[in-house]
């Protein structure tokens, strides 16, 4: 992680940018990349959870029945 962050704080200084506000701006761009992950990682535990639900549940669907007749 330490690496990763000096590699885009070293970009951006050779772009202008002097060594704190680079520094800062790596630490933005990083904080961005994790939550991007985070979000990626919820989204496939949600649609994984999903599906073992409607597998759960499905064979359920065979148990109900027209009560009228």
């Amino acid at each position: 992680m330490a690496q990763r962050l000096e590699r885009i704080s070293q970009g951006v200084m050779a772009r202008g940018m002097d060594g704190a506000t680079a520094h800062t701006s790596a630490l933005m761009a990083l904080e961005e990349m994790m939550t991007r992950q985070a979000m990626v990682i919820a989204f496939e535990k949600t649609f994984y959870l999903t599906g073992v639900m409607m597998l759960v549940l499905l064979p359920l669907a065979f148990f109900l029945r027209d009560r009228t007749r």
